[in-house]
């Protein structure tokens, strides 16, 4: 479907740093403790919650109104936004036989 775990994973994993084009990362967010469904609980740190959801700037975890945004727009350094990645590929992966 086309995703990865989170930057700091991809770069243990493979030993190269991801492009800064590329949106389809799970998303940590270290200074309000929390890490998406995609990103690994060793790269935010102790004391981090996993919320239930991929990453994506048009969420906010807690809280729906009060809380940070879930992901990072494409564009930006440290892009994150996995539900966009599913979106774009949901039609290649439905029609998959």
């Amino acid at each position: 479907m086309g995703l990865q775990h989170d930057r700091a994973q991809y770069k243990n994993e493979t030993g190269n740093t991801p492009s800064t084009s590329r949106f389809n990362f799970g998303h940590v967010a270290k200074t309000a403790k929390f890490f998406d469904i995609m990103a690994y609980r060793s790269s935010c740190g102790t004391g981090c919650t996993r919320a239930p959801y991929f990453s994506t700037p048009l969420r906010k975890f807690p809280d729906p109104t009060k809380g940070r945004p879930l992901g990072i727009p494409q564009n930006y350094s440290g892009a994150a936004d996995a539900a966009r990645t599913l979106n774009a590929t949901r039609t290649n992966v439905s029609n998959f036989r």
